[in-house]
């Protein structure tokens, strides 16, 4: 176009010579114009065929969202989705925003999945450390009351057992009895604990040992040291603990119903 004014800002030529030279001017004109074309419909076939992509790859992980097993749910699945994402070129101009939009309410959305995966596999742990202690304070009052007790296969419960734990167990089956003298008021100790840490109540007979308990919890707070209130970190406290007390099942029932509430 500046080109073209500017030809036309030179003034009357001879004609002769002004229509061999405008041939000549036009060809080239037409010349850049066919490659400006060339160049503009090879760009718009870009931004389509990335744009189709685009929409393929939504298309996709949406598909992959809704039919994903809870058990399937992985943080690598999740990068691998942004990472072909992020590596498509330009998109339309009119249509970008849209896309980018769409795929981060994707992203939010398997998020959420691996949040609920996450929660999930808490919950399992804990139903199982559940099950453990309650496999093992039935031995040890077993074996309290004097009793020939065997070890169970602590393979079936999946659980990484701490050394505390395993000494718990083997314990069980010593001549020394299982766990120490005060293990049931530590374990009254930490049921309690749990509650007040979910807010939810303790019984009445244990309402001067919570008060108890809340002070020192204020105490330790405001010196500065945090409670650990990781529900995994409890349970295998709890159960590096022996349950030989008449109440123990009532208790592991009242912690782990807290531990629960504290996971979620």
């Amino acid at each position: 176009k500046s080109l073209q004014r500017r030809w036309r800002d030179v003034g009357i030529t001879p004609r002769r010579v002004d229509q061999r030279l405008w041939k000549t001017f036009r060809k080239a004109c037409d010349a850049v114009f066919e490659r400006r074309d060339k160049e503009r419909n090879s760009h718009k076939q870009s931004l389509d065929s990335e744009a189709a992509a685009a929409i393929e790859l939504c298309d996709e992980f949406q598909t992959h969202i809704d039919h994903c097993a809870a058990d399937a749910v992985q943080v690598e699945t999740l990068r691998d989705f942004t990472r072909r994402f992020h590596q498509l070129g330009e998109l339309p101009r009119n249509k970008a925003n849209t896309m980018r939009r769409r795929f981060e309410e994707l992203e939010r959305s398997y998020r959420a999945l691996l949040h609920d995966a996450a929660q999930h596999a808490v919950y399992a742990e804990l139903d199982r450390w559940n099950e453990l202690d309650a496999t093992l304070s039935e031995l040890e009052q077993r074996a309290h009351a004097g009793e020939s007790v065997e070890l169970p296969d602590v393979e079936h419960f999946a659980l990484t057992l701490t050394d505390v734990v395993k000494r718990r167990l083997n314990s069980i089956v010593s001549d020394s009895p299982p766990g120490e003298p005060d293990d049931d008021g530590r374990r009254q100790s930490m049921a309690i604990e749990a509650e007040i840490a979910v807010g939810f109540e303790s019984p009445e007979a244990d309402q001067q040992r919570r008060l108890e308990l809340q002070v020192e919890r204020l105490n330790r707070g405001m010196s500065g040291h945090r409670d650990s209130e990781d529900p995994l970190e409890l349970a295998i406290r709890w159960c590096s603990l022996a349950g030989r007390s008449p109440d123990a099942s009532a208790l592991r029932e009242r912690f782990f119903t807290a531990l629960q509430r504290l996971a979620s």
